[in-house]
């Protein structure tokens, strides 16, 4: 699993028929805007799709859609789910943010820029506090951290977050450690040790069978575009949360990396993106979030592509990043 398309480890490893829909008084600037999106998406590879709803003093003005109701692989960007769960587990008193979370090899994985560097060499044992393991699962995309805080909150009560909200094309894996190992064929209950990714050892008694699309109904991170970018819509009303300083410190979580690569100057966004690299099974690229181009002024978004070749992510991501910041800039003047 990549991370958030830029400073990224790689996250190891149908859409026919575009719709263009537009808000009932769309006008003129829904024209113009959806075209330049489906002219933009247009320059990756498919399927592709995005999701972009306007709203100006708090009413909706314009929603565009293009393939948005299709199920995309999401690679890291189900970690704001994560993140969510663990700061409604905070607020509740369920857990903390100075409490220790373990860093070993029970919960190391490759594609962990911060806490396992080059996936085979273990140079950090020890302990973090869980606020600093949330920081580096959203903004470094660690996977190592994200299956810390999986191992937290368990990942069935982020599914009942996600279920209670309605968004039900979302799925999330177990952890990174068994999406990755069930994509190379082994058991979805198989519990890989850490040798599985650093010694390629073959496991007494488990039997590894072909190969597994990254996009599955097992053991995947998926979702739709319109649930994506309802996701962000609904935590930013604070529809997960009972107290406003909780909302403060998840849109302070979510101001990552990837808003200086896509969102425009001058405005602010709470963000994840992701990527996986699936040589030949599906590989993907998704960016989503909700940016302020004003106080009343935003943008909910969700931007995909998914690709069937062994082309890799680097040389999809130049051009995806930059379809997402025009489609971006666009949204924020319309």
């Amino acid at each position: 699993m990549t991370q958030d398309l830029i400073d990224r480890p790689t996250f190891l490893y149908a859409l026919a028929g575009a719709t263009l829909i537009p808000a009932s008084r769309a006008g003129t600037a829904a024209s113009g805007l959806g075209a330049l999106i489906e002219r933009e998406l247009a320059r990756l590879p498919g399927p592709h799709g995005a999701a972009v709803a306007i709203s100006k003093n708090r009413s909706r003005t314009l929603a565009i859609r293009l393939n948005s109701s299709l199920v995309f692989l999401a690679g890291s960007a189900f970690k704001i789910f994560v993140l969510t769960r663990f700061l409604q587990m905070v607020e509740r008193g369920e857990a903390s943010l100075g409490q220790l979370l373990s860093v070993d090899e029970s919960v190391l994985v490759p594609g962990s820029p911060a806490l396992f560097p080059d996936g085979k060499t273990i140079t950090l044992r020890g302990a973090l506090p869980a606020r600093i393991v949330a920081q580096l699962m959203i903004d470094y995309s660690d996977n190592t951290a994200t299956d810390m805080m999986l191992k937290l909150v368990g990942p069935d009560s982020v599914r009942s977050l996600i279920a209670g909200a309605g968004l039900t094309s979302v799925k999330i894996p177990d952890s990174i450690r068994r999406f990755f190992t069930y994509s190379s064929g082994y058991p979805a209950s198989f519990e890989p040790p850490l040798t599985v990714f650093t010694e390629g050892k073959e496991i007494p008694g488990i039997v590894q069978g072909p190969a597994r699309d990254t996009l599955n109904d097992a053991e995947t991170t998926c979702g739709s575009l319109d649930d994506y970018a309802t996701f962000y819509r609904l935590a930013d009303s604070s529809a997960f949360f009972r107290k406003a300083a909780t909302l403060t410190l998840w849109r302070a979580l979510t101001l990552s990396t990837l808003n200086a690569r896509i969102v425009p100057l001058g405005s602010v966004a709470y963000t994840k993106g992701g990527s996986v690299d699936g040589n030949g099974a599906t590989s993907a690229l998704l960016a989503a979030g909700r940016m302020y181009t004003g106080p009343q002024h935003i943008v909910d978004y969700a931007i995909a592509t998914n690709w069937h070749t062994k082309q890799p992510v680097s040389e999809i991501e130049p051009a995806f990043v930059e379809v997402c910041g025009k489609i971006l800039k666009a949204a924020s003047l319309a």
